[in-house]
Formats: structure tokens, C-alpha cells, sequence
């Protein structure tokens, strides 16, 4: 600046003296993945604007326009039953309970096979096999994009309606959660009673006292995963779906029945799920590589000294 200025003859500031740089990671994350928009069931219904992707208006609108009407064509692969030899699109048929073969189509490309249906007999069965009334919203699709056009139960629907659980394209609950990663921890900072830390296999603190107290600071195993209590409140909406899935739909034992986050403490996940926190999910270290994650190196490190002191301060990185 001061060769600019003499060549100038006046003198030439620079537009900044001092300049302070920031950055901005990403935002904390902690939420259920949903499809946009909402949908509670891989069903088609077809394109017609009236039914609004949407089990009851669909009902509602069919035979509106003033013909007898009861029955619509979905777009749905072609399966049989081996036993009564029933034509359905479903993976079971409802008269003897077997397993359906689907029918191989040739088809040209784009060309869309539909099945007929009466919607409002098919939503009946289902609510009188579940036993529980109709929701009073269930959102589905106007059309299926996999290869053999298989579209789910109506029942797995109604539950997840139920219990607030949107799906996925490919048929799953998902819950995203922003990582971090954690050694240690105190049992009463993650709800966590002493009984049941022992009871997972935290029987010793990190200097190797007997766990007496939940505020003595552990080793976080590497097999466990302490998640947010967000994610421990949806946990549980998704085992009750499970178990109602189970009892009603399968005719099995339910297998979680659960009314409390704190009671899927321990049950497996990702590993043993102890605790729940405000905020993300705090795994170990080496869960990161297992999850082919990256967990940089120059994470700080806690001397045990600096422990016994109180939260401790990281060391230089190496």
C-alpha cells in the first residue's frame, strides 16, 4: 500500500484493517424423515385430482358423479393364488390366507397394469382385522415405480396413521440425527439410573470404583449409542406400530410393548441403546468406522486427570 501511495501521490488506505473470518457448520439435526409429501402406505389409488392421494376421500368421491359405481382400477401388479386360484393384486389372499404368485406380464414401455377394486370393502376388511376405527387421515399414492408394482397392506397403513409414522419410498421409518462423538458420560446427565447402568454393564466408573453414584463418569462402550429424546419418543411410537403390526395383523406375540422411551433402554438398534439426550445421538468413536462415517483424528482427547476435576478440557491436537 505504500508503493501504491507514493506512485499516486496520496495516500491509498486498504478497504479493511482488520478482517475476522467465520464459519458456519451444519445446523444441529434431529428429526423423523419424512416423505414430501406425507405418506402412510405404499398403496395406489390412481391419479384422479378428487381422491387426493387419500384413503377417505377417495372413498367418499367414488360414485359421485352419479353412476353405481363402487370399484376402481388401480395400478397394481397381477398375482394368483396357488390354493383357490383367486386373481388379487395383494401378497395374500383374504379368503384362505396364502401367499399369492405374481403373474409374469410382458409389457410395453410405460404400459401400466390395473386391477379392480372395491376401496371401501378392502379399507372395511382392514379396519375389522386390526379392530380399530378409521383414522382420520391416511395418505397413499396414485401409482407404484418398483418393477412387479407390489403395493403394501392397507392395515400397515392405518397403524402408521395412527401413530403419526410416515414411510419411506422403499418401506421404511427412518429418524435423522446429527452424530457426535462421546467416550464418556454421566448416567444422571442421560436419564439413566444406577441400577440399570449396571444392569448394561456399567458396573465400574472410568477409575474403577464401583457405580454407586450417576454422577461418577463412565467409558462409554463401544457398543452402545446414546440418542436424543426426541429420538426416544418416536422409538416408541414405532414399537407399539410394530407390536400392533405383530398382534393384529400377523397373529404373532408382541414383541417390544413399551409405553416409555425409558423402558427401550438396552433393547438393540444400531448396538445397545442406553439414554436419551436433548439434542442428536452421541455414539462412540469406533461406531463412526463401523458406520463408515468419518470421525476425524484430531478429535480432542480427555486426560482422566482433568476428569476428576470436572468436565475436563481437551488436549492439544496431535
Amino acid at each position: 500500500m505504500e508503493a501504491v501511495s507514493r506512485a499516486m501521490g496520496i495516500e491509498v488506505r486498504s478497504r479493511g484493517g482488520t478482517r475476522i473470518g467465520a464459519r458456519m457448520a451444519r445446523p444441529e439435526k434431529s428429526k423423523d424423515r419424512r416423505s414430501a409429501p406425507m405418506v402412510h402406505c405404499l398403496f395406489p389409488i390412481g391419479n384422479e385430482p378428487a381422491y387426493r392421494k387419500e384413503l377417505n376421500m377417495a372413498i367418499q368421491n367414488i360414485g359421485r358423479t352419479g353412476s353405481s359405481r363402487k370399484t376402481i382400477s388401480v395400478p397394481a401388479g397381477k398375482r394368483k393364488c396357488p390354493s383357490c386360484g383367486t386373481s388379487t393384486y395383494r401378497t395374500w389372499c383374504r379368503e384362505c390366507n396364502k401367499h399369492t404368485d405374481l403373474i409374469p406380464m410382458k409389457r410395453r414401455f410405460g404400459e401400466v397394469n390395473k386391477e379392480s377394486m372395491n376401496l371401501s370393502e378392502e379399507v372395511d376388511a382392514a379396519l375389522s382385522t386390526l379392530g380399530v376405527p378409521m383414522p382420520k387421515e391416511v395418505k397413499v399414492l396414485d401409482s407404484l415405480i418398483s418393477k412387479n408394482e407390489v403395493p403394501e397392506n392397507i392395515e400397515k397403513g392405518i397403524l402408521r396413521a395412527i401413530y403419526d409414522l410416515g414411510v419411506n419410498k422403499d418401506g421404511t421409518l427412518r429418524y435423522d440425527m446429527t452424530d457426535i462423538p462421546l467416550t464418556h458420560f454421566r448416567p444422571s446427565e442421560i436419564e439413566l439410573s444406577v441400577e440399570r447402568a449396571r444392569e448394561l454393564g456399567y458396573t465400574r466408573d472410568m477409575n474403577g470404583l464401583p457405580l454407586t453414584d450417576g454422577n461418577q463418569m463412565c467409558e462409554l462402550k463401544v457398543q452402545d449409542v446414546i440418542p436424543n429424546i426426541g429420538c426416544g419418543d418416536y422409538m416408541v411410537r414405532v414399537s407399539r406400530f410394530i407390536d400392533d403390526l405383530l398382534e393384529k395383523f400377523y397373529g404373532l406375540e408382541r414383541y417390544y410393548d413399551v409405553n416409555d422411551r425409558k423402558e427401550l433402554i438396552g433393547h438393540l438398534s444400531i448396538g445397545l441403546a442406553p439414554p436419551y439426550l436433548r439434542r442428536n445421538t452421541l455414539p462412540h468413536n469406533r461406531l463412526y468406522g463401523s458406520k463408515r462415517r468419518i470421525c476425524p483424528s484430531v478429535l480432542p482427547r480427555i486426560q482422566k486427570e482433568e476428569l476428576r476435576r470436572g468436565r475436563g478440557q481437551p488436549d492439544p491436537a496431535p
